[in-house]
């Protein structure tokens, strides 16, 4: 079989596993990044600013016919463009194509690639900005500018521009880059009055405010990434003797080192934290498998690809049950309350569903929304909120109905309308605080982003139109 055939044979059973996979579950980020596409063209009032755009954008490009089509148009897209990536950079590599695919289509990559969305999609934006990296090129400015609007946590990857080595080219690339950007910087102004609303939501929700919640270093995250490709990896090393001097192997092992440490020191943990490690790891198990004998490397990938088969054949992700959401539904409708104002613990999954909900209360807000007449429903397979557990709390408010996956609280003696839901972040958390605490936060992303830092503060509140200064409260939360 020729490879262009193995190719899309790859492609075509990794499509189908794409498809399988999102139509069996319902993924909290991929529901998001619909509902902001939709915000964006006045078709919701579900909005969350800190989410990078490139994946709503992209989804309203593919918005022909319906939002559930866009969706598949989308898994499409972002395959079809990983294969042209890969492609891509196989050939500035000098790797064959074939066998570097294969070392990506690990069962890590199967699980995590499609699920939240913009793993796949960043994963195929970097390629091709390390196969222009590679090329001194130019254009890697605007590849890295856009895995960076697809997720913001590669951004970290910027100075790897020095790469280009030239100046010139060096200061085009990053004039590239900032240009991708400008739309987004100028939307984020002119609807929040400060460019950076969004990373500053982003980084404040996962990174500054989890401290508390610091997860060790987990092994176990990287498993399905390295169970098959470690042999491979080892033997792949043998060519560093060889290539040392050759800069891709410096890039690689960079490119490694970064994910690794901004895993280690982010507080809460995830598997797909670590995707991008996906390109390193397949490039040296894909050199390890090249320097074995024509007919042995043949062997290889076949029984590589058996091996992972049979592995992604044994996971099981737990889908979220979609007949809880039904029969939750069901309740609301029976009681005629789908038209007033709702609190859940599933805000995103429930407004997905055309029943627009708002992020629960805080345990001290939770009367005072009761008795305005609101609702709250909560899902009992969601982590939050910890109130929920507290049975002895839990007891003292009004239940409208409770089975073994949802409950739903209410008085039924009012119906508030419902509000959207397009409030950042960190104004939703000023008004939370301002309301149990009586004191007002710092919302200003100028001071989020740099409170520590006295210098870049004064300049982005400059840049933001209020003035030379550092703010004077200083109350974070």
């Amino acid at each position: 079989m020729k490879e262009h055939h193995i190719t899309i044979l790859l492609f075509i059973c990794t499509l189908a596993y794409f498809f399988y996979q999102h139509a069996t579950h319902l993924s909290w980020d991929f529901i998001v990044y619909v509902l902001n596409a939709q915000y964006l063209v006045n078709q919701s009032t579900f909005f969350e600013i800190l989410r990078p755009p490139l994946m709503s954008l992209l989804l309203i490009i593919f918005n022909i016919t319906t939002w559930k089509i866009a969706e598949y148009v989308y898994i499409i897209f972002a395959t079809a463009l990983f294969f042209y990536a890969a492609n891509t950079f196989s050939k500035t590599m000098n790797i064959n194509r074939v066998i570097f695919l294969i070392a990506c289509l690990t069962p890590y990559f199967f699980m995590y690639a499609m699920i939240n969305g913009t793993e796949i999609l960043t994963l195929a934006l970097m390629l091709l900005f390390l196969s222009h990296l590679m090329k001194k090129s130019f254009y890697a400015g605007l590849f890295l500018g856009l895995a960076t609007l697809a997720r913001y946590n590669v951004i970290i990857f910027l100075p790897l521009l020095l790469f280009i080595k030239k100046g010139k080219d060096i200061i085009t690339s990053i004039a590239i880059f900032i240009l991708t950007w400008i739309p987004w910087l100028i939307y984020n102004y002119t609807t929040t009055g400060n460019m950076l609303t969004s990373l500053a939501d982003n980084y404040l929700l996962n990174i500054k405010l989890r401290d508390y919640y610091f997860q060790a270093t987990s092994l176990a995250h990287a498993e399905l990434l390295l169970i098959t490709t470690i042999p491979f990896i080892l033997l792949g090393f043998v060519t560093l003797k060889k290539e040392l001097r050759n800069k891709e192997h410096w890039i690689m092992i960079l490119i490694a080192a970064i994910i690794l440490f901004q895993y280690a020191t982010t507080a809460s943990k995830e598997a797909r934290y670590l995707f991008i490690v996906i390109i390193p790891v397949a490039f040296y198990t894909a050199k390890g498998i090249q320097i074995l004998p024509q007919k042995i490397t043949k062997i290889m990938c076949i029984i590589f690809v058996v091996i992972n088969i049979l592995l992604l054949s044994m996971i099981t992700l737990t889908p979220i049950n979609k007949e809880s959401f039904n029969e939750a539904i069901t309740t609301l409708e029976g009681h005629h309350r789908t038209h007033c104002r709702l609190f859940s613990n599933a805000w995103p999954l429930l407004t997905y569903l055309h029943i627009p909900a708002e992020q629960f209360p805080r345990k001290e807000q939770v009367q005072k929304r009761l008795a305005q007449g609101d609702d709250i429903l909560l899902f009992f397979n969601q982590r939050e909120p910890e109130w929920m557990n507290d049975n002895k709390f839990i007891n003292t408010l009004s239940t409208i109905q409770q089975t073994d996956t949802f409950m739903l609280l209410g008085t039924q003696q009012h119906c508030n309308e419902k509000q959207p839901q397009n409030k950042s972040y960190t104004q939703k958390l000023k008004e939370d605080i301002k309301e149990i605490y009586n004191y007002e936060i710092n919302t200003n992303p100028c001071f989020t982003l740099f409170e520590t830092y006295v210098l870049a503060e004064r300049v982005c509140n400059f840049m933001n139109g209020n003035g030379w200064q550092q703010d004077k409260n200083r109350v974070q939360h």
